[in-house]
C-alpha cells in the first residue's frame, strides 16, 4: 500500500464504494483524522489540510499533537525467543535493545528478505491471458508490472554476494 506523507504524518488513499469518493485517514495517531476527495489530487490536498488543521487546533487548545512515531516500540517475544535475543547479543557484548535495533533495521533494509535467503522465483505468463499452464488467471505479487513481453519485475532483484 502507498501512502500519503506530510509534515512527518503518514495518511491513507482509499476507495470508498458507499460514498463514490476517495477517502483517507492519518495513521499511528490517537485522534481520528480522515479525509476524503474526488480525486487524487484533491484528497492529497485534502490530506494536507486536515494535517494543518489537526496541528492548528493542537495550537489553539493547548494540546501537544500525537506524534506518529516516538522512537520506542514494545514487542513481546515470548520467553524463548527473548532467551536467544538475550544469549546472541551477550555473545556480540551489545544489549538487548542494540541487538533488536539492528536485526530490524536488517530486515527493513532487505525488504523483508534475510540477507542470507536466496529464492530462485520463475513465472511464465502469456501475455494475452495471463494465465500458466493449468490457465488459472494468476496475478504476480510483489513489485511486477506489465511489459511489452509480459509481466516483468519492477525493482531489481536482491543480489546477494
Amino acid at each position: 500500500m502507498s501512502l500519503l506523507e506530510y509534515k512527518g504524518y503518514y495518511g491513507t488513499a482509499e476507495t470508498s464504494v458507499e460514498d463514490e469518493c476517495l477517502a483517507g485517514s492519518v495513521l499511528h495517531v490517537r485522534d481520528k483524522i480522515v479525509y476524503f476527495g474526488e480525486t487524487f489530487p484533491e484528497l492529497r490536498e485534502n490530506f494536507h489540510k486536515a494535517v494543518d488543521d489537526y496541528l492548528e487546533f493542537c495550537n489553539e487548545v493547548g494540546k501537544d499533537p500525537d506524534k506518529p512515531f516516538s522512537g520506542t516500540l514494545n514487542v513481546r517475544l515470548g520467553k524463548d525467543l527473548h532467551r536467544e535475543v538475550a544469549i546472541k547479543a551477550r555473545a556480540k557484548d551489545i544489549s538487548i535493545n542494540d541487538y533488536v535495533i539492528r536485526a530490524c533495521s536488517d530486515y527493513v533494509k532487505h525488504d523483508g528478505v534475510h540477507k542470507n535467503q536466496v529464492f530462485n522465483h520463475h513465472y511464465h505468463f502469456d501475455k494475452e491471458t495471463r494465465t500458466q499452464t493449468e490457465n488459472k488467471v494468476i496475478e504476480p505479487k510483489g513489485n511486477y508490472e506489465q511489459g511489452g513481453a509480459g509481466w516483468k519485475r519492477s525493482k531489481p532483484e536482491l543480489k546477494v554476494h
